[in-house]
């Protein structure tokens, strides 16, 4: 079903990505390239043009296991576990100066470090089966082991590196990387996160002549997502931090979900139920909900990060135009959120409307950020700061 040579194509053309930009930045005039092949092949020399010598990492992928299951004979899961195998010299090519560390091989370890960043990457793959279906997964890489320090033949004095690679992937699915969740626009780093919406229902009971029958319908519903992350001096995670141990109510965040290419949701959200893991020597940690918060401007309160206006329409205008340069997440209390983070030079319409009783509206954005305002006053109640 999969062609294990297309992996290796992919991860060499990655790690190539990688190598060379790192010697771009570090203005080094070698030239390294990595040539992963699949199964078995014959190693890559050195190749040489004029005065330009190409050094080559050879690597190898092979196949452990293949776990292939359709799903009610319609949509397949694959689970493809591979070992990734390379060699490298110990000695660094001309034209990369590696700092001498008291007779520490320091190449090695320098092929190792660009391996390692990108086993560390989060990020989902397309895969082409060799029947031509689609799938999309993730990666899970394992740490690098050392192995044999040795002087083969025609390679010299070299050394061996290998990983576990696992490929998890869904005929069409969406890979739980491909979702991000940001808290005031700034990327959540949550291990997990479990989104949920709980109705409320109502039930309607009738009878068929025999049996009295339940059915029911729904008459609200609520969102949340629960989430676990380390305990980080991030704003997410200082913000956390305060709801835990100060326990200010109401206060105000964005939620931005973005599931995959599917979707992209907005909502403002305050902390729930939090609680901290405290063990040894370990890191901490938190679970939490993230709950919606009732867009009412009496109740709220928001971080001291955050821009806070009061809006106001002129008497007979019948909308107000708000207008930005920034990048940011806006939010005005007639309970609409708009995303201006893509795009400067932004305007939001206000209809006259969704202003309260006392023709006012409260406006908030994940960072400062300056309005031009035409058809009304905005008023500043908080000028705000760095969101970062």
């Amino acid at each position: 079903m999969f062609n294990i040579l297309n992996f290796a194509m992919t991860i060499q053309e990655e790690l190539n990505q990688i190598i060379t930009a790192d010697l771009t930045e570090r203005k080094s005039t070698a030239n390294i390239q990595f040539r992963i092949f699949a199964d078995m092949a014959k190693y890559k020399q050195a190749d040489r043009a004029l005065n330009s010598v190409t050094t080559y990492i050879n690597g190898c992928l092979t196949t452990d296991t293949t776990d292939v299951t359709t799903l009610n004979n319609e949509l397949a899961m694959a689970v493809i576990s591979l070992t990734f195998e390379f060699i490298t010299p110990t000695k660094a090519p001309r034209g990369l100066t590696l700092p001498d560390d008291d007779g520490q091989h320091t190449f090695p370890l320098y092929i190792r470090n660009i391996i390692q960043a990108y086993f560390s990457q989060n990020k989902a793959y397309t895969v082409v089966g060799e029947t031509g279906k689609m799938f999309t997964g993730g990666a899970k890489f394992e740490l690098l082991n050392t192995g044999v320090a040795d002087m083969p033949i025609g390679i010299g004095t070299s050394l061996t590196y290998s990983a576990g690679i696992t490929y998890y992937l869904v005929e069409k699915g969406v890979n739980s990387s491909a979702i991000k969740i940001e808290l005031d626009g700034v990327p959540l780093p949550f291990e997990n996160a479990v989104p949920t919406r709980s109705p409320a229902m109502q039930s309607d009971v009738s009878s068929n002549g025999q049996n009295y029958i339940s059915k029911n319908y729904v008459t609200s519903s609520a969102f949340a997502v629960d989430v676990t992350m380390p305990s980080v001096d991030t704003t997410a995670g200082r913000e956390l931090l305060s709801w835990l141990l100060d326990g200010v109510p109401n206060m105000a965040h964005f939620l931005k979900i973005t599931w995959g290419t599917l979707k992209t949701a907005y909502y403002l959200i305050t902390f729930g139920d939090v609680n901290a893991s405290v063990t040894d020597i370990k890191s901490a940690g938190h679970t939490f909900a993230l709950t919606e918060l009732k867009p009412d401007a009496d109740v709220i309160t928001y971080p001291s990060y955050f821009y806070a206006g009061k809006l106001t329409v002129a008497e007979n205008a019948t909308s107000v135009i708000l207008q930005t340069l920034s990048n940011c997440l806006v939010f005005v209390s007639n309970g609409k959120i708009y995303d201006l983070s893509t795009s400067g030079n932004a305007v939001i319409e206000v209809n006259k409307d969704d202003f309260g009783e006392d023709g006012t509206l409260l406006v908030l954005a994940n960072k400062a950020v300056t309005f031009t305002v035409q058809n009304g006053t905005l008023t500043t109640i908080q000028s705000g700061g760095n969101n970062a």
